[in-house]
């Protein structure tokens, strides 16, 4: 029989990983249900030709284009509408893969109709390997299925990733002109060191008298990308790599982000941003039916700053061990009006419109922020172009 990795939550909602023989994929998640877990992930292994054991695929989704993305979630539009009409799944997701235009996600869904027509759950086939669906939607659609609303929570999942979406590019919006600025800046003093200002070099040294330091510091810039140029270029490459190494590492991310989150305005940036996420992606999962601890815990499974993730870590912990929501989610960096949300609030749906609050108003802080940062930014740039001109 062939061996399977599996990715599987208690019903704590705790994740667990292991190894399980089975006849089938089928059987697998049969053998793994049937020891209390339900999975989420299931993986074939293999022997490599080394004879060393390897995955057929990492645990990394596939990546994906932009244009996937789009047709797949398009696609996951179409299918609620197909369920909210009374379509069986089956057929519904068979006439969603017949009519997305990319070939690709066609294939998806042609796949998740035939895992489905094999007796899987919705939720378990969109967790295989060859699927390009993440833990939060596979848990979403998990408790749709359990509380006899999938239409919903699929609905739920789509409204997430749209207000991620249109947060996201908020951000690089806001960020492209300060960048195409920087860039052309940077551009212009490369171009100014290496063509024009050999040329005047010696007329400068024959001069006589004592150069000022700024006009030192360009000379020597200018040689240096003049005879050196190599050795630059094999610096930023050397550069490029070892930040995309080190940003993997705990070690490095935790000082990185605390730095990052001490940098002026960019600083206040990035935390209401990662707010205005976070209230917005709680909120969407408590309003899919899910349980709190649950609900935190794919909140910092999605969360990109490695102190947040741990605020929301420590909440989860504290809550599986009895600790009341309102003391448990004091933070470093979560704001205390989060906590202050779960003690107040007398029902579920006050604390989902009380987030939902939160994140609108930490989105426009981030408006104000960003507005702010692109109005400082273009006199600076120009001040440091002047000077080195």
């Amino acid at each position: 029989m062939p061996p399977y990795a599996y990715t599987a939550v208690d019903e704590r909602g705790k994740e667990c990983r292991g190894e399980i023989e089975a006849p089938t994929p089928f059987d697998a998640r049969s053998r793994i249900r049937d020891q209390g877990f339900k999975p989420i992930k299931l993986r074939e292994l293999t022997k490599s030709t080394s004879g060393a054991p390897r995955f057929v695929s990492s645990f990394r989704r596939p990546e994906l284009s932009s244009q996937v993305r789009h047709a797949i979630n398009a696609g996951l539009e179409d299918m609620v509408t197909l369920l909210g009409a009374a379509v069986p799944l089956e057929e519904a997701i068979r006439v969603t893969a017949r009519q997305v235009k990319s070939p690709r996600a066609s294939r998806v869904f042609q796949g998740l109709a035939d895992e489905v027509a094999n007796g899987e759950s919705l939720s378990d086939a969109m967790g295989m390997s060859n699927w390009p669906f993440g833990t939060m939607c596979c848990s979403l659609v998990a408790s749709g299925q359990e509380s006899g609303s999938l239409e919903r929570a699929i609905r739920q999942y789509l409204a997430i990733k749209d207000r991620w979406s249109k947060l996201r590019s908020k951000v690089l919006g806001a960020m492209m002109y300060p960048m195409m600025v920087f860039g052309t800046g940077i551009g212009v003093v490369v171009f100014l060191s290496t063509f024009v200002l050999p040329a005047i070099v010696d007329v400068l040294e024959d001069s006589g008298g004592q150069l000022p330091w700024m006009t030192r510091v360009v000379i020597a810039f200018s040689g240096l990308l003049t005879n050196w140029w190599w050795l630059v270029i094999l610096v930023l490459v050397a550069g490029i790599f070892a930040v995309r190494t080190l940003r993997k590492h705990e070690s490095v991310r935790r000082p990185a982000s605390w730095c990052l989150l001490k940098f002026p305005l960019i600083g206040v940036m990035t935390k209401n941003q990662h707010i205005a996420h976070t209230c917005a992606l709680l909120s969407g999962l408590l309003k899919s039916g899910m349980q709190l601890v649950e609900a935190l815990r794919l909140t910092s499974d999605a969360t990109g700053n490695i102190l947040l993730k741990e605020d929301l870590d420590r909440a989860v912990r504290a809550i599986e061990n009895g600790e009341d929501p309102g003391e448990a989610l004091k933070g470093n960096m979560l704001p205390e009006v989060i906590a202050h949300v779960f003690v107040v609030a007398q029902s579920p749906e006050r604390v989902e419109e009380l987030l939902d609050r939160l994140a609108a108003d930490y989105d426009q802080r981030l408006d104000q922020s960003l507005n702010r940062f692109v109005t400082l930014f273009e006199p600076i740039m120009i001040l440091v172009l002047a000077s080195v001109v």
